[in-house]
């Protein structure tokens, strides 16, 4: 997977290699417990070579663009908070005024610039993010219409560190979710700042702006996410779990199709 990122990007600097502890236990439990199909196989592995590109691709700008991590972020607010209880509507928004900003859908997809593209126009990132948005499941029932402008958790940015509370909901992978327990994920909330950096830097009439996060995960790391934005609000909405917990597993348990043809809803469920 590295070679292949390396080889795609013609870049070959990945910078600090903490995220290969995860990647190697995330690919390990995947091979012992997710009994992937070979189109899931297929698909996973070519989603993991991604986030590798963008880190290459990511590392490559910081170095041309030093003055990135000059931006000054400042974080309003993060809905921290279990899914299924209205967070994506309260996130959407909060995140509407012009005095607050989200991550786009396209940005959660392709943060960092391509090569070549005219700044402020990233047609082809947005290319890119639309065709995978159709090629997905169709999530309207779960979220409501959405298009690649719509913001997004920053879910999709944590996940490219490899790790996170995502991959539960694509694999059955309760072994790496109990491992992950125990692993320091601050350097994926550091890598999250930069993001919001790079994203503020790309577009400058976001400077000012607060930013508005929002994703489930954090509940996997609630002080981690304090350190890294320590003048943040915390907002948490609630529902019923004996309703969200149903919920959840009903949103999630389609997906585990996309890539195993072998998994047990009631199982999941119970997990």
């Amino acid at each position: 997977l590295l070679a292949e990122a390396k080889r795609r990007t013609g870049l070959s600097d990945f910078g600090d290699t903490w995220f290969q502890v995860p990647l190697d236990k995330l690919i390990e439990c995947m091979h012992a417990e997710a009994k992937l199909s070979e189109r899931g196989e297929g698909l996973w592995a070519e989603k993991l070579t991604n986030f590798l590109e963008n880190r290459l691709i990511r590392n490559q700008l910081l170095k041309d663009h030093p003055e990135i991590l000059d931006e000054p972020v400042t974080v309003s607010a993060a809905i921290l908070s279990l899914g299924r209880t209205g967070s994506t509507k309260t996130f959407r928004l909060l995140a509407s005024p012009p005095c607050h900003t989200g991550i786009k859908g396209w940005e959660g997809f392709f943060p960092f610039p391509l090569e070549g593209e005219e700044p402020g126009n990233p047609v082809e990132r947005r290319r890119r993010a639309q065709a995978i948005k159709e090629a997905g499941p169709d999530m309207e029932a779960v979220f409501g219409k959405t298009t690649i402008e719509t913001p997004v958790e920053e879910v999709f940015i944590i996940e490219q560190g490899f790790v996170g509370t995502s991959f539960e909901c694509y694999a059955w992978l309760p072994t790496f979710i109990e491992w992950q327990k125990g692993f320091d994920q601050m350097p994926a909330y550091e890598e999250l700042r930069v993001v919001l950096q790079v994203l503020q830097w790309q577009d400058p009439s976001r400077r000012g702006a607060k930013w508005i996060l929002k994703s489930p995960t954090h509940m996997s790391a609630p002080q981690t996410l304090l350190d890294a934005f320590p003048n943040s609000l915390i907002i948490q909405t609630h529902r019923d779990p004996l309703k969200t917990m149903p919920s959840h597993c009903s949103m999630i348990t389609p997906l585990y199709g996309i890539y195993s043809d072998d998994y047990d809803a009631k199982q999941v469920g119970r997990f």
